[in-house]
């Protein structure tokens, strides 16, 4: 029992210290605060001109808002920074460091990646939203239940990101570069998540694909479920798929870490 408080106070620990970091350069939190702001407002009018006071394939202005909106929010919590934060410890040579320490190489990595997403979601989430309720307005959830489901599947779409981005780092150890599948599959990604269009307004062959591929869990599915798009009748075959998704995901980063340390091992000699 002591052993895993222990554990747990380290884990802890090495978020907050991350954490803390992020308070440090005031400045940037200013600026990016503002940029995001402008971004998202840049989107409101835009919305708001297309649509003004009709609507498409049965989604009005506030609707659209609203997702715009909670897209954003969330967004501050999807960014991985696993792929290149391996790419660069490969190429500076501290990755050895890394093997040796205390704490596996993924779990340092997605503790870093909690601390970003917790920093992301105080500094940035967090008056974003604040400031979107005060100039733009938003859409209340369907109900507490959809809230709360929300939450739940923002996590594990936080969790998907990380494990997406921590696969194509491992790729490097192989190719030494993590920059442009990490690009590549950075644009796939925005096209078939729903960052900044609902899957509802796809079309059909365009939603077919999106509707496979484990990128909607991140955006799309969230806040579908967020704005009732996704009743609660379909909330568990929701949840599967996230699951599902997750238990694969795990097995590829299983498979490809053991062939990658056993790699490391007979380079090392």
């Amino acid at each position: 029992m002591s052993g895993i408080v222990e554990t747990l106070r380290t884990y802890t620990a090495f978020t907050l210290c991350f954490l803390k970091a992020k308070f440090i350069y005031r400045a940037s939190f200013w600026i990016s605060l503002s940029i995001n702001f402008l971004f998202l407002l840049m989107q409101v009018y835009l919305w708001k001109a297309l649509l003004g006071t009709g609507s498409l394939a049965d989604t009005t202005v506030n609707e659209m808002i609203t997702y715009v909106v909670m897209a954003s929010v969330i967004r501050n919590i999807l960014l991985s920074r696993a792929a290149l934060t391996i790419e660069d410890r490969l190429l500076s040579g501290d990755i050895v460091f890394d093997f040796i320490r205390p704490l596996s190489f993924r779990v340092q990595l997605l503790l870093n990646d909690l601390g970003q997403a917790l920093s992301s979601f105080l500094l940035q989430s967090v008056p974003l939203m604040a400031a979107a309720l005060v100039f733009v307005g938003i859409n209340p959830p369907e109900s507490l239940i959809h809230l709360i489901a929300f939450i739940f599947l923002a996590i594990g779409g936080m969790i998907i990101s990380f494990y997406t981005s921590y696969i194509i780092g491992l790729v490097a150890f192989y190719t030494m570069k993590a920059e442009y599948l990490e690009w590549l599959i950075g644009t796939i990604n925005t096209f078939l998540s729903g960052r900044y269009l609902p899957l509802w307004l796809y079309p059909s062959w365009l939603r077919v694909i999106a509707e496979i591929a484990p990128f909607k869990l991140m955006y799309y599915t969230p806040i579908a479920v967020y704005m009732g798009r996704i009743p609660l009748s379909e909330l568990p075959a929701a949840l599967l798929t996230m699951f599902v998704w997750l238990f694969l995901l795990i097995g590829i980063e299983f498979l490809l870490w053991k062939k990658t340390t056993n790699k490391l091992v007979v380079q090392g000699g």
